[in-house]
């Protein structure tokens, strides 16, 4: 069973650029997973509506979009589709998510011994690990930016913010 969850801005840009995104809607399983971990989705999609750059490699398409995305064959490609405000989509590509499979891998587990450490640890120890946290989390960023160019230009934070939903939809959970 596959729930569509939609994440629409509930204000309006008014801005000389129009490619950005209003709205994401993210395609995927039914699964529960930890608050920690939809807290920082919901944190990562604020933040990516409130402020990113879209700009498809097709110059004639302007925005604002709607991202629709989804994680298919298995974890290893990124569907995304590009819609209108009016849900006419202009434009769909497929993203191979393989080059990122060890960084993703990384972050888990350093997301993972950030989320122990919170309950164990003193705020200097914590703090290193946050720092390898983002320093993680910068990397895969500029990885991502660098997948995605042959589609769509984004800025450094819409990057690292798309990683963030893409790692947290590999979440099993």
């Amino acid at each position: 069973m596959h729930m569509v969850c939609r994440y629409p801005c509930d204000w309006v840009k008014v801005m000389p650029n129009k490619n950005y995104l209003i709205d994401i809607i993210i395609n995927e399983p039914v699964i529960r997973r930890v608050a920690i971990v939809e807290g920082e989705r919901r944190q990562a999609i604020a933040e990516l509506l409130e402020k990113n750059t879209f700009c498809p490699v097709k110059k004639e398409l302007i925005g604002p979009f709607i991202f629709v995305m989804e994680i298919i064959e298995n974890g290893q490609t990124l569907k995304a589709r590009l819609l209108r405000e009016d849900n006419v989509e202009v434009y769909c590509f497929n993203l191979s998510l393989k080059s990122l499979r060890r960084i993703i891998k990384d972050y888990f587990q350093i997301c993972s011994s950030y989320y122990d450490a919170i309950k164990k640890l003193s705020s200097a120890k914590l703090e290193t690990i946050d720092m390898a946290r983002r320093a993680i989390h910068n990397d895969a960023g500029e990885d991502l930016q660098k997948i995605l160019k042959s589609n769509v230009e984004v800025d450094s934070d819409t990057a690292r913010r798309l990683f963030t939903l893409i790692t947290i939809m590999h979440i099993r959970g």
